[in-house]
């Protein structure tokens, strides 16, 4: 490992070198800029800063004032120098990976293939020397975070014995790929569910077909029945927000998650779920309990969970939560803004999924309980008319029997006068 040496002002007067101790208005470029003048390139293959050739020192000047991160690989051991923006790169392991080579910075090491695939190029000139979203793993806070790089190479001049690096960053792009194709994923094998348990299958199928931003997933779906009203045969469904039913999962999970979840059984994670069916909206779950902690361990570099979101069914206050789904964050990607839109966007994706189905299941029911309504209506206006019926029968023999009676009655009173009328009785 290479030693500092005291801090001198040796550079100050040289003017090739005093770029190293001029104030440049960056504290952090004339912080780095110190870091390296203090470190003991004697004990390095490329020597003492001082005896290196003019028009490298020129370079590594302008790199050091450039905000495009930029690195040198320098002599037959590929010692690194880097400026400012690049060392942001680097996370933890600024400023520490100055001044040492390639093969002793750990969190290059597993790149080193791709290293060497695009010196060799720089070198021989046979193919554009470049490298499209080669991912890093670099600590940030005690954890590894992904940084996906590109990088652009030229061999400088045989006499300076080295190479140029301008690095990109990439990673926003290469992440927000990985989320669409993700979501692509979820999208197309939901796309034929017809009904909420497929749906719980199909959404859990399509998480597990991506990789690098769910660490493992969880459906607990709401226990329900149908309910017949005994008084108009009516039928409609009754969702449950006590006790919850396990769909399925997608991780290596060490112990089974439970069949079965109700509010009485006191573990923290279970307790935040019914906060999420309560709120109707998102919870943030930390920590984790070890069967979901361990269960990321087929996914997402291998690395235990440290988060996980738990998202309701439904955000409308007035509807019935039918189901949670349970999603474990990576770990080597920070929670910023742009994975919560991520989260929110599969959220809305899992709502309107739900909605969709249980919409269609309602005017099911609906339709099937108008049917029924229809039916009584028509039996009653049917009973009505058959009453009505009777009463028109009743009342026309009630008339009937009165003429035979006033007939009757004339035929008496002609007999009672002397006079015999012709009998007509009422046909």
């Amino acid at each position: 490992m290479m030693t500092l040496e005291p801090e001198t002002d040796q550079y100050a007067d040289v003017p090739n070198l005093s770029f190293l101790s001029q104030p440049t208005g960056d504290p952090a470029i004339d912080s780095d800029l110190q870091y390296i003048r203090t470190l003991n390139w004697a004990e390095t293959a490329p020597g003492p800063i001082s005896t290196w050739p003019r028009e490298l020192l020129v370079l590594i000047n302008l790199a050091m004032l450039s905000p495009q991160p930029q690195l040198f690989l320098l002599g037959p051991e590929s010692i690194i120098l880097y400026n400012t923006a690049y060392g942001r790169l680097l996370r933890d392991c600024h400023p520490l990976y100055q001044g040492r080579p390639v093969s002793l910075n750990t969190a290059l090491i597993a790149q080193e293939p791709a290293i060497d695939r695009i010196k060799r190029r720089a070198r021989e000139r046979s193919a554009l020397a470049n490298e499209q979203h080669i991912v890093f793993f670099f600590p940030q806070d005690g954890h590894l975070e992904e940084v996906f790089l590109s990088a652009t190479m030229v061999q400088l001049p045989l006499a300076l014995d080295g190479f140029h690096a301008t690095t990109y960053d990439t990673t926003k792009y290469a992440v927000q790929t990985r989320r669409e194709q993700s979501m692509d994923h979820i999208r197309h094998a939901c796309k034929h569910a017809d009904d909420l348990i497929t749906l719980w299958a199909s959404l859990l199928d399509g998480i597990s077909r991506g990789d690098g931003d769910i660490a493992f997933a969880a459906v607990f779906y709401a226990d329900s029945e149908l309910i017949h009203e005994k008084e108009t045969d009516f039928v409609y469904k009754e969702v449950s927000a006590q006790e919850f039913l396990l769909a399925g999962s997608v991780g290596s999970f060490p112990t089974p998650l439970p069949a079965k979840i109700n509010r009485s059984s006191g573990q923290t994670w279970i307790e935040t779920l019914f906060k999420a069916v309560d709120t109707h909206s998102a919870e943030l779950l930390q920590p984790l309990p070890l069967e979901m902690s361990h269960a990321s361990r087929n996914r997402c570099y291998g690395d235990d969970c440290l988060q996980a979101v738990i998202l309701p069914s439904v955000l409308d206050r007035a509807a019935s939560v039918h189901a949670v789904l349970i999603v474990g964050l990576a770990p080597r990607r920070p929670y910023d803004s742009s994975y919560q839109a991520w989260i929110r966007t599969l959220h809305h994706k899992f709502c309107n999924d739900v909605a969709s189905i249980t919409i269609s299941e309602a005017r099911v029911l609906a339709k099937a309980n108008d049917n029924k309504r229809l039916a009584r209506k028509k039996e009653g206006f049917a009973k009505v008319v058959h009453l009505k019926q009777q009463e028109a029968a009743l009342a026309t023999g009630k008339i009937r029997r009165m003429l035979e009676i006033m007939e009757a009655a004339r035929f008496v009173l002609h007999l009672l006068c002397g006079s015999i009328p012709d009998f007509n009785p009422i046909a």
